[in-house]
């Protein structure tokens, strides 16, 4: 009787454990769907150009205490992660000294010239600003 109160105890607690996970709302979308302009991507090279180059590199390959920002070793860093997170962190972080100085529309922008710079493909609508919207596109290494 007792080992079983305990063994209902812990499946219990394995599933309160596991509820949380269990509702987390999978991404809509991915990096590979077009979920940035290839104008919006222009905006947001311009904006890298004058407040992420000089630490980046121009090219995004990274620079001395600077990694890089786009291609392999960016997807290394960024799989599995959304575009909510790496706006996020980039709004949080960067440029160093300055997190939070240029505008919302600026650093997703800025998100869309990495997804170019990476090779992700262009779409027919802006990456949002908004962070709810940014949790639905998960970066991806790989196409699904």
């Amino acid at each position: 009787m007792r080992s079983s109160l305990l063994s209902l105890v812990l499946i219990a607690a394995g599933l309160a454990a596991a509820l949380p996970a269990l509702s987390q709302k999978k991404p809509a979308k991915t990096v590979w769907d077009g979920v940035y302009t290839a104008d919006q991507a222009t905006r947001g090279l311009d904006t890298y150009k004058n407040k992420c180059a000089g630490c980046h590199a121009a090219d995004m390959n990274g620079g001395p205490g600077a990694p890089a920002i786009s291609g392999p070793a960016f997807l290394f860093n960024w799989n599995n992660k959304t575009a909510a997170e790496l706006f996020d962190y980039i709004h949080t972080m960067m440029p160093p000294g300055e997190a939070g100085s240029i505008s919302d529309r600026r650093y997703v922008d800025l998100i869309a010239a990495i997804l170019k710079t990476s090779e992700f493909p262009a779409g027919k609508a802006d990456l949002p600003s908004d962070p709810a919207a940014l949790q639905d596109i998960l970066i991806l290494r790989e196409k699904p």
